[in-house]
């Protein structure tokens, strides 16, 4: 993912601050974007309970939905790193109750992180 969104985010950020980059679970990817856009980053760690993110996985559409597809997902993203990425993360969200809590959450972070 982040090599074709180095030129994207490099034009984001000749006129804004910031750039908010949802999803991303490689360490590399993080790496590969320090290294050629020379910027800080920031890494929130969101995190649910299972139970919750079997339900939210279940619900995409399009996708393999069950529990054991989400343990191989998780098994793969661990494989690739996930788990050094996360242990090194600068924020952890606990996602555990409503979107708008969790909304409130991230701009409290925003706002400690001046972003």
């Amino acid at each position: 993912m982040a090599i074709p969104c180095v030129r994207s985010i490099a034009s984001h950020l000749e006129n804004n601050e910031a750039v908010v980059l949802e999803g991303t679970r490689n360490p590399a990817e993080l790496e590969h974007l320090q290294r050629e856009l020379g910027s800080d980053t920031l890494v929130i760690w969101i995190s649910a309970y299972l139970e919750d993110r079997v339900e939210w996985f279940n619900a995409r559409k399009g996708r393999e939905s069950g529990v054991e597809n989400l343990f191989n997902r998780t098994i793969r993203e661990r494989n690739a790193g996930m788990n050094r990425y996360f242990d090194n993360s600068d924020v952890i969200i606990n996602n555990r109750k409503s979107k708008m809590h969790l909304f409130l959450q991230l701009c409290e972070t925003a706002r400690q992180f001046q972003i």
